[in-house]
């Protein structure tokens, strides 16, 4: 049989003066099927284009956390790939999302964050607060001091921040094919928020928007932040893992990295190296001590990241003597 009759082969790859024309995102059929075209590719075509996505890297991720033990465990985002950032209720998803977003756009790179709890207003507010080390709550009693620099940072930084919008992909996409060019990394805060009319059960709601919100990183080649809280087993026990999200739709299997934040004073908890000598007791954790543990990492190692969380500035540090990551 030919191999070609029923799936095309691709021909050679375009010559540096082809310019590869965007297609527009379509979500699957109801059926599951991908409205496209099959093909197979020669595995010297497809070596060639992996060798020049090699040489392109350097140690620096080219799409950093800007947190430094975690961009060594994971080497950042990556294009086409979704990572997963999840913790309990009110316990710093928001913080970290707005932090990652802001590194990645103090370092000029395209960020469309489609907040789908808080309004633009309360993100650009928490931004503020985070990089001029304003206390939060004199803000809201009505402290705004004037601040040029933050101001004029504003200004240049590639930050999109889209509020009442994005509830389905087919929105997401819409409106990032609309601009005027691909941004590099989109954040959705948070999933549980998304729109469920037409599906049957929250599980399943979740499950078609992850799996399409994967299939649009991967077409479009844009790296996705999606924050999601752990489920309700998860909420009423320590410290997280992958199977608290179990029955969070398909994003433990749709994910290519997973974080999970823990606050362990908020439980009682002991520090994840407590060992009689080392770490904190149960009930020993300090207040501001939290832990980002990388639960899941398809390409790399795993561990924690010890951080301290500077609430009233919404911004998470590196834990004094903890810089570095432990396995």
């Amino acid at each position: 049989m030919n191999p070609t009759s029923s799936c095309s082969e691709t021909s050679p790859p375009p010559t540096s003066s082809t310019v590869p024309t965007y297609v527009k995102w379509q979500p699957p059929s109801r059926n599951g099927t991908l409205v496209r075209q099959p093909r197979f590719e020669r595995v010297s075509t497809i070596w060639a284009r992996v060798k020049q996505d090699i040489a392109s890297r350097t140690v620096t991720p080219l799409l950093p956390f800007g947190i430094l033990p975690l961009d060594t465990l994971t080497q950042g985002l990556r294009r086409g790939k979704l990572t997963v950032l999840a913790a309990r209720s009110s316990q710093g998803k928001t913080s970290m999302a707005c932090q990652i977003a802001w590194s990645l756009a103090d370092a000029k790179k395209t960020v469309a964050y489609f907040t789908l709890e808080d309004d633009r207003e309360s993100i650009t507010e928490r931004l503020f607060s985070h990089l001029a080390r304003v206390d939060n709550q004199a803000m809201r009693r009505g402290l705004c001091p004037n601040n040029p620099l933050v101001e004029g940072l504003f200004d240049k930084t590639p930050l999109l921040i889209m509020d009442g919008f994005g509830y389905n992909v087919t929105e997401i996409a819409h409106v990032v094919e609309t601009l005027s060019s691909m941004p590099d990394v989109i954040v959705v805060d948070y999933a549980q928020m998304i729109d469920d009319d037409q599906a049957e059960s929250e599980y399943r709601a979740i499950a078609v928007f992850v799996r399409h919100l994967k299939l649009f990183a991967e077409h479009a080649k844009i790296a996705v932040l999606l924050c999601s809280q752990i489920n309700r087993q998860g909420a009423q026990e320590g410290r997280p893992s992958l199977h608290h999200l179990a029955r969070c739709g398909r994003l433990e299997e749709m994910s290519d990295t997973v974080l999970l934040l823990y606050w362990p004073h908020g439980t009682g908890d002991s520090s994840y190296d407590y060992q009689g000598t080392t770490g904190f007791a149960p009930d020993a954790c300090p207040r501001d001590y939290y832990e980002l543990s990388v639960e899941k990492n398809k390409t790399g190692p795993k561990g924690v990241v010890t951080l301290r969380f500077v609430g009233e500035h919404y911004r998470f540090e590196s834990w004094a003597g903890y810089e570095d990551y432990h396995r």
